[in-house]
C-alpha cells in the first residue's frame, strides 16, 4: 500500500492510500482504517467494496480537519481518474460543508481543483 499526503495550505489534510491488494495487505489496510475512527463492522463492510477494481472510499473527520480517501487499483488509466475525481468529490464536499461554504461556488472549484493537482502529481504518475 501506497500513501500520499495532500495538504490545503494547513487548513486541512487528505490522506490517499491506493495501490494496494486487499488480500495481501487486509490487516495493515483495516488498521489504517479504523485508525480515522471508523468502525471494525464498517471497516470490514469497506474492505469488501475496495477488494474490487475502480472503486474506492472517502471517509472525513471535521474535528481533526482530515480526509481519508483509499483508492482501489484500477483497470485503466481511464478508470484511475474517474476514481480519483469521484473521491476527491466527496472529500471536497466534507471540507466545504466543514467551512460553511456552497458546493457550487469558487470556494468548492478551487478546493477541487487543488486537491486534484495534489493527486495527479503525487499519485496518478504512479500508474502506469
Amino acid at each position: 500500500m501506497k500513501t500520499s499526503y495532500l495538504d490545503l495550505d494547513g487548513h486541512w489534510a487528505v490522506v490517499v492510500a491506493y495501490d494496494y491488494d486487499v488480500d495481501r495487505e487486509y490487516d495493515d489496510i483495516a488498521n489504517m482504517i479504523e485508525s480515522f475512527g471508523v468502525s471494525p463492522k464498517q471497516t470490514r463492510h469497506s474492505l469488501e467494496i475496495l477488494a474490487a477494481p475502480n472503486t474506492g472510499m472517502t471517509v472525513t473527520f471535521p474535528e481533526v480537519r482530515m480526509s481519508l480517501v483509499m483508492i482501489s487499483r484500477a483497470t485503466s488509466k481511464d478508470q484511475l481518474f474517474n476514481t480519483i475525481a469521484h473521491e476527491m468529490y466527496h472529500a471536497t464536499c466534507g471540507i466545504i460543508r466543514y467551512y460553511g461554504r456552497e458546493m457550487c461556488s469558487e470556494d468548492a472549484a478551487y478546493t477541487m481543483g487543488e486537491l486534484m493537482r495534489q493527486v495527479i502529481t503525487n499519485v496518478a504518475k504512479t500508474y502506469r
